[in-house]
């Protein structure tokens, strides 16, 4: 159970700083379980119609990465670039969330690695061109390993 109760909308557990999602009415980017947004105050949390595809139920509100989001996110909690990237890593790794292990595998070297530089490099030039302070820059290949090898854990490969 993700909430307390019927009508509290408070969470049992915090997200963490880089759990991001966009607020439904707005589309501004704020906390995962966060209920009230911030910017417009709508309910994200009012129960939602979902779909039944073949007996089970699936969330239908994949949100593609937006590194213009997530620059004006940063910028507005004082965050740098590193803190970009860890919010543009773990948006692409929930993509796979309903993604069975068997076709990850299937697809790692077609599906898998098109979905990643379709998400991944466009939004990595973005923020590494971005004016968001950073000690160091971070390669494209650093990048996307960081994402591969989350991956590969969640699906224990």
């Amino acid at each position: 159970k993700m909430f307390w109760g019927k009508d509290d909308y408070k969470a049992k557990k915090e997200a963490s700083e880089e759990e991001l999602t966009e607020c439904e009415n707005c589309g501004e980017l704020i906390k995962e379980r966060t209920c009230i947004c911030t910017y417009c105050e709508h309910n994200n949390c009012k129960i939602k119609e979902i779909k039944i595809l073949d007996a089970l139920a699936v969330s239908l509100n994949i949100i593609k990465p937006n590194a213009t989001k997530i620059i004006d996110y940063a910028q507005k909690n004082n965050k740098d670039k590193f803190y970009a990237f860890k919010v543009l890593t773990l948006q692409i790794f929930k993509m796979f969330r309903n993604v069975s292990k068997e076709q990850f595998e299937l697809n790692l070297k077609g599906g898998v690695e098109r979905v990643i530089n379709e998400n991944l490099k466009p939004n990595y030039m973005k923020i590494i061109n971005s004016d968001l302070e950073s000690r160091s820059n971070r390669t494209y290949a650093k990048q996307k390993n960081i994402l591969l090898t989350k991956l590969y854990k969640y699906y224990d490969i």
